[in-house]
């Protein structure tokens, strides 16, 4: 079968879920909110979840049993070990060694996945929000060419149409699970009044909200909380027996009874509060002031 066919992601999925039910009944991994995971699949990337190096050793055996059986090889060179906890639990899993198909997989502090890079030391990250800001500025550096009125360039309309096409969307890439400091969400800012400057052919005296509203674009930041709101629906409304559903109820349990928020802060409690009595297609924000979980405006998608 030609690479790129139609056909070739089903018969991958085929192909592979044999894998991931056997890791399924092998009973490795790890638990979380009495969920049972084995492992992470998506499209050709596969992850291993477990909570001892030797429980991952007999996981990478799994997998070579299941390769030699089917007659097929991974790459070690793009399969790496990571390590998530504090420098001591990061230290001590450097000195392990782990194989897959006979050749070692290395460990690692830092690995991309999925387009975000990820950081097994807690307290660390940001690496991602720094790159796709980089890569916006480039995105509309190549627009600054066949964009702006100043310099006889296409429409202003068709301007908008080429920035939400070719730059808008890896600024708000995964923007629903990362959190930008003050520096990082200034420089994203930037970029988009910057291509709005261009486009309407002003200089840098223009107020960056004349710039937003004269275009109809949106800031990053209300861009960032609209994405986040609608991530959380979604995760508000899955099907409670899948288990992302029951990861994210547990999750909100945990942030009401006082435990640390991630980086979904602060949409994460505005859905907590409602996953329980909201009727599906409703989001609800956490009322403030009193410290009681009451609901306020209540609002339908």
């Amino acid at each position: 079968m030609a690479q790129g066919a139609v056909t070739s992601p089903f018969l991958y999925a085929c192909f592979i879920n044999g894998l991931l039910e056997e890791l399924n009944a092998s009973g490795l991994g790890v638990a979380i909110a009495e969920v049972h995971i084995a492992g992470l699949a998506y499209a050709d990337d596969i992850v291993l979840t477990a909570a001892t190096a030797d429980n991952l050793r007999k996981m990478l055996d799994l997998l070579t049993e299941y390769a030699r059986r089917w007659r097929f090889e991974y790459n070690p060179s793009k399969s790496n070990v990571i390590a998530y906890g504090t420098k001591r639990q990061v230290a001590e899993v450097d000195a392990e060694r782990f194989t897959l198909g006979g050749a070692d997989v290395a460990v690692v502090r830092d690995y991309k996945y999925l387009g975000c890079e990820m950081s097994g030391l807690v307290g660390r990250g940001g690496a991602v929000i720094d790159r796709l800001a980089r890569t916006a500025r480039f995105k509309a550096s190549d627009l600054s060419g066949p964009c702006g009125c100043r310099y006889r360039g296409v429409h202003v309309a068709k301007s908008l149409k080429l920035w939400e096409a070719y730059a808008r969307p890896v600024i708000e890439y995964a923007a629903e699970v990362w959190r930008p400091t003050k520096a990082q969400a200034k420089k994203l800012e930037r970029t988009v009044c910057d291509f709005a400057r261009h486009a309407l052919g002003v200089d840098t005296r223009t107020g960056n909200d004349f710039l937003l509203t004269e275009l109809g674009l949106v800031s990053p930041a209300a861009r960032r909380e609209e994405l986040k709101l609608r991530f959380f629906r979604h995760l508000c409304t899955a099907e409670p027996e899948r288990a992302l559903s029951k990861v994210f109820r547990r999750r909100c349990e945990q942030v009401k009874e006082g435990a640390r928020r991630e980086a979904c802060a602060p949409s994460i409690a505005t859905c907590c509060s409602s996953t329980t009595s909201v009727p599906s297609g409703r989001i609800c924000q956490q009322s403030r002031g009193s410290g009681r979980s009451g609901t306020r405006g209540c609002t339908r998608w």
